[in-house]
């Protein structure tokens, strides 16, 4: 489209040019129609005195010539009108086309405008993030009521949302622990305050979900862990699983463990012979 443009600008200034051109071919016509007129006038008046002249015989002849030869300029110029008329209106046609693609570029260009303003609402900094922003409360407090419970109100946590900027790509997502209210890094913690922190996460997001679905929840597995706890750490998980079996249809704990075995009544063991492994159902 720039190179069109450009040469419709090129066009113009040709047609400007063309135009004084066709302007002098007329006038040179009608200069020359005049001429032929005279020449006419002269061959008249020389035919009236041809008995009386002998040299006017030689100068018909001459004024013939010219006649004949003013002729052919005219020809001459009027094929050099018409194709200056045929060049006329290609570059018309050409600004034309020019204007059409010009204003679909602006069309597209207000569509994309358009577009890339639905994208933003639409995107992770747009709805997304609102209505993350609008649950992150409800969830939080649903992880930091099993995480309390868990550490005996010692530790909670906060979810912090940032929105994308120039100088980022997408908005992050960050949990902040604390303990006793001092904040500390996920990776200090130690494997049994890790894991009753990821359970609490896992459990928090289950009941959130279950509440916005106003469904009960299916099956909840545990699998190991508990041998990262102290036997505190074992009996708060114990009592939390108890106030929350309501809550599921279905919980499956996995562990090695005896003392958190004798906690459930209904068992599926696993043992191991020379065979392999197979279930036993007491």
């Amino acid at each position: 489209y720039e190179e069109k443009f450009t040469k419709l600008a090129v066009a113009d200034a040709r047609i400007t040019e063309l135009e004084k051109q066709i302007e002098k071919v007329g006038k040179d016509i009608e200069n020359t129609n005049e001429e032929i007129k005279e020449i006419e006038q002269k061959i008249q008046e020389i035919s009236e005195n041809l008995k009386n002249f002998d040299y006017v015989e030689k100068t018909f002849e001459n004024e013939s010539l010219n006649l004949e030869n003013a002729q052919k300029v005219l020809n001459e110029l009027l094929i050099q009108r018409a194709k200056l008329e045929e060049n006329l209106k290609e570059l018309e046609n050409m600004k034309i086309e020019i204007k059409e693609k010009t204003d679909t570029i602006e069309r597209n260009k207000k569509r994309l405008e358009a577009l890339t303003a639905l994208e933003e609402i639409l995107g992770r900094n747009g709805v997304q993030l609102s209505i993350i922003s609008d649950y992150l409360p409800h969830l939080e407090n649903e992880v930091n009521r099993f995480l309390q419970r868990l550490t005996e109100g010692r530790m909670y946590l906060k979810f912090l949302t940032v929105k994308a900027d120039k100088n980022s790509e997408k908005p992050t997502l960050d949990i902040i622990i604390y303990d006793r209210g001092v904040e500390r890094r996920y990776e200090l913690f130690s494997g049994g305050e890790k894991f009753r922190i990821d359970f609490s996460l896992r459990l928090g997001i289950a009941k959130f979900l279950a509440q916005i679905r106003n469904a009960t929840l299916e099956t909840l597995v545990i699998d190991e862990g508990f041998g990262s706890q102290d036997a505190k750490g074992r009996t708060n998980i114990l009592e939390e699983i108890n106030n929350i079996k309501s809550d599921f249809k279905k919980i499956l704990v996995i562990s090695h463990l005896n003392e958190i075995k004798e906690n459930f009544p209904n068992q599926i063991r696993v043992v191991k012979d020379e065979y392999g492994s197979r279930i036993e159902i007491p």
